[in-house]
């Protein structure tokens, strides 16, 4: 079965936010959104746990099971192609994107699954339905980047 994944992400000084949205014939599990437990390198970081993260609660909630495709749609051009496994130049000595890859790695292989990709053009205006879903997830980890984000400021050293 095909199972839709849409994420996103947001970073703030290394602080880093993601929220992701999935739907199959199974049902459909709403945008989730959370803070990243540890720091984020960069956006293409970002992202790709975003994508995880996605794909881990689909998995959860039963949307997506063992043996699905996984139809990615994310933003981030770079992101997508490591998602899709077509740059893996882009991982060389980056110890970041090799740890994500490899959490992406292995749910995938965990749960014999395959990954197709899509690019959805960020903040096109279009109305699509998938550019709607996509824009409440940027808006959602936006949100909790900027809240956890003052939230450390207010942290004394």
């Amino acid at each position: 079965m095909i199972v839709t994944v849409i994420s996103d992400a947001s970073v703030h000084e290394g602080i880093g936010a993601w929220a992701a949205w999935a739907k199959s014939e199974r049902g459909q599990v709403g945008v989730k959104a959370a803070v990243f437990r540890e720091p984020c390198a960069n956006s293409t970081v970002a992202e790709l746990m975003a994508f995880v993260n996605g794909l881990h609660c689909a998995l959860a909630a039963g949307v997506a099971v063992d043996g699905d495709t996984i139809l990615a749609q994310i933003d981030n051009k770079g992101t997508l192609s490591l998602v899709g496994g077509r740059r893996p130049g882009l991982m060389h000595g980056r110890k970041s994107i090799l740890k994500a890859m490899d959490a992406l790695q292995g749910l995938l292989a965990e749960h014999n699954l395959v990954v197709k990709t899509k690019h959805i053009k960020a903040h096109s205006g279009t109305g699509t339905p998938r550019t709607y879903v996509h824009d409440l997830c940027d808006k959602a980890a936006r949100r909790v980047c900027r809240t956890a984000a003052r939230a450390a400021q207010q942290v004394p050293s």
